[in-house]
């Protein structure tokens, strides 16, 4: 593990430790990363965590880390700090009530895509599941980069009856009612919501099992109708939509995904 300041970073640093577990502190706060560079590439895909399985994994934990080399780009592994002194599985970048996390991430990952002299449109966020909402939050507010997500959250509250979102509030946000909640820090629970307010929906790839019901039913019609009645431009989203019962909410296998990211970033999907 190799720490530094935020205001310390630098492209000799980031290439210096590459697939190094980065602790990066920003306001007193430790976020962890993993870079890794590839020489001739300047694309970035960014990639998101879903929910982690504890008992497996101790933190910090970056998903799909063993990936980078297969993938024809520079890559950054998110690890989300909201789970960390806790339970929890899932955290969907929340935090706690003073800091919103991902919106911290997102401002460290620019800065690591600056120092690198990646531009905002050859950045990708790749994400399934909370990983998936957490992508589309990091690509509305770092404009003109691409989200591709895959059975995404776009409403965590819809998610599992609304459970585990209750669990992060009853240990981190105990002084909200649940409808406090969910209404003053609605910028951190919901994506159409954040679409709305900035009038802003990032290119998208989004990837749908249409057999997965509480994707269909509770994530996608929901985040499709809230667009539509709120007049948004939705023709910077594409769907590849795909039937698979076995699957259910898991993601398109590790193969076939690794295909469609080298696909979007050799430009020939999307």
């Amino acid at each position: 593990m190799e720490n530094i300041d935020y205001s310390d970073l630098s492209r000799e640093f980031i290439t210096n430790h590459q697939m190094t577990e980065l602790c990066i502190i920003k306001d007193n706060i430790d976020y962890y990363f993993k870079v890794n560079l590839k020489v001739n590439s300047k694309q970035a895909v960014v990639f998101s965590n879903g929910a982690a399985d504890r008992k497996k994994s101790e933190l910090p934990i970056f998903m799909r880390s063993t990936w980078a080399e297969e993938i024809n780009s520079n890559t950054i592994f998110l690890d989300d700090r909201t789970i960390h002194d806790s339970r929890l599985m899932i955290g969907w970048g929340i935090g706690r009530k003073e800091v919103h996390y991902l919106k911290e991430i997102g401002i460290i990952v620019e800065k690591i895509l600056e120092c690198l002299g990646i531009q905002n449109e050859d950045t990708y966020y790749y994400g399934s599941s909370a990983g998936g909402m957490m992508s589309m939050m990091l690509a509305i507010k770092h404009k003109g980069s691409t989200a591709v997500v895959n059975n995404p959250q776009m409403i965590p509250n819809n998610y599992a009856e609304g459970k585990p979102l209750n669990f992060i509030r009853n240990n981190f946000f105990k002084e909200y009612s649940k409808d406090e909640f969910l209404d003053n820090f609605k910028d951190r629970i919901s994506v159409p919501y954040v679409i709305i307010n900035e009038n802003y929906l990032p290119r998208t790839l989004y990837i749908l099992n249409r057999l997965s019901e509480g994707d269909f039913k509770d994530q996608y019609l929901p985040f499709t109708k809230s667009l539509s009645e709120a007049g948004i431009d939705t023709s910077n989203i594409q769907y590849l939509i795909y039937s698979n019962q076995k699957l259910g909410h898991n993601p398109l296998p590790k193969n076939r995904t690794i295909n469609l990211i080298n696909a979007i970033l050799a430009d020939t999907l999307l």
